[in-house]
């Protein structure tokens, strides 16, 4: 998982969320000055989204009254990024390197994307 800020934890609204992350700030320049909680989930995400959070999952847990609102980071959203990343990768290598002889195509990082691949598929 990535090394920003964690928002993982149990909340009971938008209010809530803000004040234990102390975002104030944030949430007065995403929502603008004297927002009102509404669609919790939806806020808290697109919050998350704001501040440059990655790989959120914000959900309602019927089963509960009070802190309701599930924030999680996932493992799979992140697992998906990487390997956006390396497709997005192997095609600028693949456009760099038709014009390259063969034996400089590990200058363009081959040998490095494929291990990165290797890694990521187990």
């Amino acid at each position: 998982m990535s090394k920003e800020k964690n928002y993982e934890g149990e909340y009971n609204s938008t209010d809530g969320f803000v004040r234990q992350n102390e975002l104030e700030k944030e949430a007065n320049e995403c929502f603008g000055e004297g927002w009102e909680a509404e669609d919790d989930c939806d806020q808290i995400a697109r919050l998350i989204e704001y501040i440059g959070g990655k790989f959120y999952v914000v959900s309602l847990n019927e089963a509960k009254s009070e802190d309701d609102i599930i924030v999680e980071q996932s493992a799979e959203l992140e697992r998906i990024d990487l390997l956006e990343s390396a497709i997005k990768r192997t095609l600028d290598i693949i456009n760099n390197g038709l014009d390259k002889e063969p034996e400089t195509l590990n200058e363009l990082g081959f040998e490095q994307l494929f291990n990165d691949l290797e890694k990521l598929i187990k």
